[in-house]
C-alpha cells in the first residue's frame, strides 16, 4: 500500500518545474476520519424600532440578527421561535418566523428574551421596544351645511357654525396652521375671534373654530375647512344655500291679551306676509307658553301640515288662543312662524294674565273663606246672618269653606244697593251650589227681592225646587228654563242678561231656550241668600246646603254660550 502511494508523489514532481507553494498536497493517513465543525446558533444584538400606540407596528424579523454555522446545508428555515422571558408590549406578538407584529394598546416600555433553537443548538438574545403615544386629531363633525333646516341664511345675512378639533390620544398634537377656508368666499373664519386652536393641542384637550357663511345670491356654493396637524390634514367639507329674505311677521292687534277671566279665551291675530321673490315654502306656526293654543282661523299652517305663501305679498293669517285654567301672567310666551325660505324664525313675544276682565264691574264676590262673610269685590259691602247661617269648612268648593245653611230659618242678606240696580242692562248672577238633599217647593239661593214687596217683583231671582235649578223674576219662570242636577254635590248655576237676552246656564251648559228679557229691574235692589227676599220667614223658601263663591256682575252678561266652569276660585282683581 505504501509503494504506490510514494510513486504517486515522486511523478507528480518530476512532471513540472514549479514551486512547492504552488500545491497543495493531500496525504491520506491510515485509520483517520475527517470531523465537521459544531453548529452554533446566535442571535446578535439590536435595537428594535419603537412603536405607537394604535398604529401598526413597523414590523421586525429576528432573521435579519440570526447566525447558524457549522450546517453546510442551513438555508434559513426549520428554526424555531420563542419568547423565553419578560413579554412583548401589549398588542404586539412573535409569530412563528421570527416576527414581531400588531398594533400597541399602551404606551411604555417592554424587555424581552428571545430565542431561536435550530436542531439541537439554541440562541438567545435580550431585546427592548419602546411604545410612544399617539396624537388625534377627531372633529365634531364629518361635514357643515347651511340650509334651510340646519342653519337658514338670507342673502346678505350671516350665520355661523362651530367645529371642534378633539385630541384623544395620548401625545401633544401640533397644528401648523391656523385653521382656514378655501373654496367660495361664502365661508370664512372670523378674524378677531374665529378660532381657540394655537399651536399644540394637549392630551385631552379641544379647540373650537368658527365657520361664518355669508350667502351672496340665492345658490348653493361649497367650500371646506382645513386643520393641518402634525399627524396629518383633517378637512370638513362646507356646503351652504343662500336663501330669500321672506317679508315680515306682524301682529293685527297687538301682542298683550290683556287679563283674560279664568275660564273665558282671549285671542290675538297675526298675518305673515312674503315679500320675497321666492315661495315660502314648509311655513307653519307654534306657540308656548301657559294656557296658550294655536286657533282658528289659521292659514300658515301647523308642524304636522306646513304651507306655502306665495312670493310678492302673499300672506297667511293666524291666531293665538289665552284660555287661562289658574291664576297666572304670561312668562316666555311666544308664537313662532317658521319657513324652510326665511333667514331665521320670526317670532313674537306675548303678555298678559288671567284674572277677571271684568272685576270692575263685579257687585260682589264672596268667596265664604272667612267666619265673618267678607265681600272681596271693591265695592266692600256689609252681608248679615240671620239664623244659623255660617261659614263651615264641612262643605266647600274652594278656599276650605263655604256659606252653610241648614234650611230652616236660616240665610245672608244685603241691604238694598244701586250695585244690584240691574235696570235694563246687562248682568250676570252665579254661584256655586252644594244642595244638600231634596229640596223644598221654592228653595231660593240667590233673591234679589225686596222684603214685603210681594212675589210678582220685577227683580232677579235663582231657586232650587226640589233637584232643578229655575230662574224667576216678575211672577214668571221662563218656559223649559229648568235644569235637574245630583244632589249632595257642587254645581255651577248662573243667570246672564246680554243686549235683552237672558239664559241660565247649570255647569256650564245653557238649560232652556234664550229668553226675551227685556225687564226693567230698578235702580236698587236687596239680596238675600238662602232664602225667598221677599218674604224672609217663608217656610218652603228655605236652601239647606253649601253655597261658594257667589258673584253679582253688573253691567255684564258674562255668558252666551256653553263654557267650561272654572276650576279654580272667582279672582279678586
Amino acid at each position: 500500500m505504501f509503494k504506490p502511494a510514494l510513486l504517486a508523489v515522486v511523478a507528480a514532481l518530476s512532471c513540472t518545474a514549479a514551486t512547492a507553494a504552488d500545491y497543495f498536497v493531500v496525504v491520506p493517513v491510515k485509520g483517520r476520519t475527517a470531523v465537521a465543525a459544531p453548529i452554533s446558533v446566535a442571535l446578535s444584538d439590536y435595537a428594535l424600532p419603537d412603536g405607537v400606540v394604535g398604529s401598526p407596528y413597523a414590523g421586525f424579523s429576528f432573521q435579519n440578527v440570526l447566525t447558524v454555522t457549522g450546517d453546510p446545508t442551513y438555508t434559513g428555515q426549520s428554526v424555531t421561535w420563542a419568547l423565553v422571558s419578560g413579554a412583548l408590549p401589549a398588542g404586539l406578538t412573535l409569530d412563528a418566523h421570527g416576527a414581531v407584529a400588531g398594533t400597541p394598546t399602551a404606551v411604555g416600555s417592554a424587555s424581552f428574551g428571545v430565542q431561536a433553537a435550530y436542531k439541537t443548538k439554541t440562541g438567545r438574545g435580550t431585546y427592548a421596544i419602546n411604545v410612544l403615544g399617539a396624537a388625534t386629531a377627531d372633529l365634531s363633525t364629518s361635514a357643515v351645511t347651511f340650509d334651510a333646516v340646519t342653519s337658514p341664511t338670507a342673502v346678505g345675512a350671516s350665520t355661523s357654525q362651530v367645529v371642534r378639533l378633539t385630541n384623544n390620544g395620548t401625545a401633544v398634537l401640533n397644528l401648523t396652521a391656523v385653521p382656514a377656508t378655501s373654496g367660495s368666499s361664502a365661508f370664512r373664519v372670523p378674524a378677531s375671534s374665529g378660532t381657540t386652536c394655537g399651536a399644540t393641542l394637549s392630551v385631552g384637550g379641544s379647540c373650537d373654530t368658527t365657520v361664518q357663511f355669508s350667502p351672496s345670491s340665492v345658490t348653493t356654493v361649497t367650500g371646506s375647512l382645513a386643520f393641518a396637524t402634525s399627524i396629518g390634514p383633517k378637512v370638513v367639507p362646507l356646503t351652504g344655500t343662500g336663501l330669500q329674505a321672506i317679508g315680515a311677521f306682524a301682529a293685527s292687534a297687538g301682542t298683550d291679551f290683556g287679563t283674560v277671566s279664568i275660564g273665558s279665551t282671549g285671542a290675538l291675530a297675526f298675518t305673515f306676509t312674503n315679500s320675497g321673490n321666492l315661495a315660502a315654502s314648509g311655513v307653519y306656526a307654534s306657540v308656548t307658553g301657559a294656557d296658550l293654543a294655536l286657533g282658528a282661523p289659521n292659514t300658515c299652517g301647523t308642524a304636522a301640515s306646513p304651507t306655502t305663501v306665495a312670493a310678492n305679498g302673499g300672506t297667511c293669517t293666524l291666531t293665538v288662543t289665552f284660555n287661562p285654567q289658574t291664576p297666572l301672567t304670561l312668562s316666555s310666551a311666544v308664537v313662532t312662524l317658521t319657513s324652510a325660505a326665511s333667514g331665521a324664525p320670526f317670532s313674537k313675544t306675548l303678555t298678559g294674565s288671567s284674572g277677571d276682565a271684568s272685576f270692575a264691574n263685579v257687585s260682589l264676590l264672596l268667596h265664604g273663606d272667612t267666619a265673618s262673610v267678607v265681600d272681596s269685590s271693591n265695592k266692600g259691602l256689609a252681608v248679615s246672618k240671620f239664623g244659623n247661617a255660617t261659614v263651615s269648612s264641612s262643605v266647600a268648593k274652594f278656599g276650605g269653606s263655604a256659606l252653610t245653611l241648614d234650611g230652616s230659618g236660616d240665610y245672608f242678606t244685603l241691604p238694598s244697593s244701586a250695585y244690584f240696580g240691574f235696570g235694563t242692562g246687562d248682568f250676570t248672577i252665579e254661584a256655586w251650589v252644594n244642595p244638600n238633599g231634596a229640596q223644598q217647593a221654592s228653595a231660593a239661593v240667590l233673591d234679589f227681592r225686596a222684603a214685603g214687596g210681594g212675589s210678582t217683583q220685577a227683580k232677579p231671582t235663582i231657586f232650587l225646587a226640589g233637584s232643578a235649578f229655575s230662574y224667576f223674576a216678575n211672577g214668571v219662570t221662563p218656559s223649559g228654563m229648568s235644569g235637574t242636577v245630583s244632589l249632595n254635590a257642587w254645581h255651577h248655576v248662573a243667570y246672564s242678561r246680554t243686549a235683552g237676552v237672558g239664559r241660565l246656564f247649570v255647569d256650564g251648559a245653557q238649560v232652556g231656550a234664550n229668553y226675551a228679557d227685556s225687564l226693567n229691574y230698578g235702580a236698587s235692589a236687596d239680596l238675600v241668600i238662602g232664602e225667598v227676599g221677599d218674604s224672609r220667614t217663608y217656610g218652603a223658601g228655605y236652601f239647606k246646603g253649601g253655597i261658594d263663591d257667589v258673584r253679582v256682575t253688573k253691567g255684564v252678561g258674562r255668558y252666551t254660550t256653553n263654557f267650561s266652569v272654572p276650576a279654580v276660585a272667582f279672582p279678586n282683581q
